[in-house]
């Protein structure tokens, strides 16, 4: 997920659990009802993993980028139209609107994708649930 790609694999175990669940012949209605209640569970896992793989796809659209540079240059430039009598005072006001303004947009930056950059969704989670549905615990 962190290059942006799904995984042929898993989406073939998916299909191979589906028509596994699909094929099942139940005898009684109680076996109908969980046939019914695996089948809606695998829906959710698969629309989960189909917003999850378009998350990881999605970026803040280039237009958007612009216009919050544009946006933090521009209150920045204002900030020097209100005048202090005290310059050192004013230019650690506009100092301080700039680091914020950098810090935000570096913020953004870093939670842009989701799967890939320093801050991002590790698999460690899910590997750990693999690990326990293959240990039988």
């Amino acid at each position: 997920m962190s290059d942006g790609k799904r995984s042929e694999a898993t989406r073939a175990q998916l299909f191979s659990l589906g028509n596994t669940i699909e094929s099942l012949n139940p005898a009684s209605s109680r076996e109908s009802n969980l046939q019914q209640l695996a089948l809606t569970e695998l829906h959710d896992l698969t629309v989960a993993r189909n917003q999850r793989i378009l998350k990881g796809q999605e970026a803040l659209h280039p237009i958007l980028w612009i216009g919050l540079l544009v946006g933090g240059a521009m209150s920045i430039a204002y900030s020097y139209v209100f005048g202090m009598d005290d310059r050192t005072a004013h230019a650690i006001m506009v100092g301080v609107l700039t680091v914020s303004i950098v810090g935000i947009l570096f913020m953004i930056k870093a939670i842009d994708r989701p799967y890939n950059g320093d801050v991002k969704v590790t698999p460690s989670a899910m590997e750990e649930v693999v690990a326990i549905i293959q240990s039988g615990r």
